[in-house]
């Protein structure tokens, strides 16, 4: 089943008529935004429970795993009621690399939430990471940790912004991002070919206008060198 909870709603006028299929339900997804931090999503699943129906069901979502609560409601609680529980990791960069581009987050939290999930019997993770021209950089930290961790990989391309697409890296970025990658298909894809070197100049603009705009104390240059032109001298030969 799906269900996609408005955030200004109390409740939703479907959601009567969902409850009554809970006896037919299997499987569930639960999609964001960032899912666990959904009031109106935890709402839906105290009905569920109430329902008598939850232990039958497979739930399935998606989080970036910085938070494992909002407010009164803790996920765990819930996670327990279910039969089977599968969770994507959003997980894009390790460490900084992580924290930088998922600002506001904290790696250590995330490494603490993952681990307490870990702990929970029926669930079961895997991560899910985007490929954008900041996280396949550093792809390869990704795939160490997931491995560490027992977890598959799975990626996807970013497309959109048309910026942001890997492709659009400087070519002695890409050969080095390839040497660290041998063997993966779908990053080796996502680089291959020439990029746009405007769109390339547009997202550095981008990126240092956010790190102006949030005041971090991480900046680009400190923890992507290749990404300035000192490294890469504005090579855009196809690769």
């Amino acid at each position: 089943g799906k269900f996609i909870f408005s955030k200004k709603k109390a409740a939703d006028p479907y959601l009567e008529k969902i409850l009554e299929l809970a006896p037919y339900i299997s499987n569930w997804r639960i999609e964001g935004g960032e899912p666990l931090i959904m009031r109106n999503q935890y709402n839906f699943l105290d009905r569920i429970i109430e329902s008598g129906h939850s232990k039958y069901i497979n739930l399935e979502l998606n989080t970036n795993a910085t938070t494992l609560k909002q407010g009164k409601h803790r996920i765990l609680d819930y996670f327990k009621r279910f039969n089977e529980v599968h969770i994507n990791l959003s997980i894009d960069g390790i460490g900084q690399h992580g924290d930088y581009i998922r600002r506001r987050s904290k790696w250590e939290e995330i490494v603490e939430n993952v681990n307490t999930l870990k702990t929970v019997k029926n669930v079961h993770m895997e991560i899910t990471c985007s490929l954008s021209l900041l996280s396949v950089i550093h792809h390869d930290q990704v795939k160490k940790w997931g491995k560490e961790n027992n977890f598959i990989v799975k990626k996807h391309v970013v497309d959109y912004p048309r910026e942001l697409h890997p492709k659009n890296l400087p070519m002695k970025v890409k050969q080095q991002v390839a040497e660290r990658n041998p063997g993966d298909e779908v990053l080796l894809n996502a680089i291959k070919g020439k990029g746009d070197e405007k769109h390339f100049e547009n997202a550095i603009k981008y990126l240092e206008l956010m790190d102006r705009s949030y005041n971090f104390s991480m900046e680009l240059y400190d923890l992507y060198p290749e990404l300035h032109k000192d490294f890469y001298r504005g090579y855009y030969e196809e690769y």
